[in-house]
């Protein structure tokens, strides 16, 4: 899942050098290739995503069975269940999930918000949003859904529209943090609920790339 925002680059650039400009290339390069390929495959349930918060038990909460669900989870990407977190979405509610990858939290969301809810999806690859759709398609609920790609923040999601915004694995691919959290806020109604399931560095590691 990526998402770059493109709101202070310049300055992040000059904070950790040049090479920022090729990372950015490569991981749009990489998600693209993933997205396009199929992903970890059918496996992906099984081998990585039941273990994030997306059991059984879970799933038939949003009307649907494990064995039905291994195609839309092949190109997931995450590292947690944002959707059961704070009480999750409730009917009629708008959901904002920033940094959507291949959508099976949009498509989800969308069978629990139900008619009267609103799901955006913004995603900065083509390909991943194209993976959205195909999965809303087979696995989506009945809610208005709307998918965009683009940097977190420049989305075209307005101003205080969600109840409830979400982010799940995006943020660790940002190069300004702070501009991915005030899109966050930008789009959060006043006391809405923001939901960010990601991963974070709590060793050293010299192998790594840090953004």
């Amino acid at each position: 899942r990526n998402v770059l925002p493109r709101g202070s680059n310049e300055r992040i650039r000059a904070g950790f050098g040049a090479g920022m400009e090729e990372v950015e290339a490569d991981v749009q390069r990489s998600y693209e290739r993933y997205a396009s390929s199929g992903g970890e495959g059918y496996e992906n349930y099984e081998n990585r995503v039941a273990s994030w918060g997306y059991d059984a038990a879970f799933l038939r909460s949003c009307g649907l069975e494990a064995d039905e669900v291994t195609e839309m989870f092949a190109s997931a990407c995450g590292g947690g269940c944002p959707l059961k977190l704070l009480g999750g979405p409730a009917p009629g509610e708008t959901v904002v999930d920033l940094g959507c990858g291949a959508g099976h939290d949009v498509a989800l969301a969308s069978r629990l918000v139900g008619r009267d809810g609103t799901v955006w999806g913004v995603d900065l690859t083509d390909a991943m949003i194209k993976a959205s759709r195909d999965n809303l398609d087979q696995y989506g609920g009945p809610a208005t859904v709307r998918l965009s790609v683009g940097a977190m923040d420049a989305c075209d999601v307005p101003d205080d529209v969600a109840d409830l915004c979400i982010s799940n694995g995006a943020f660790n691919l940002c190069y300004d943090k702070d501009a991915a959290f005030r899109a966050a806020f930008r789009v959060l109604k006043p006391g809405g609920r923001f939901v960010l399931c990601d991963v974070c560095l709590v060793a050293e590691n010299p192998t790594a790339v840090v953004t």
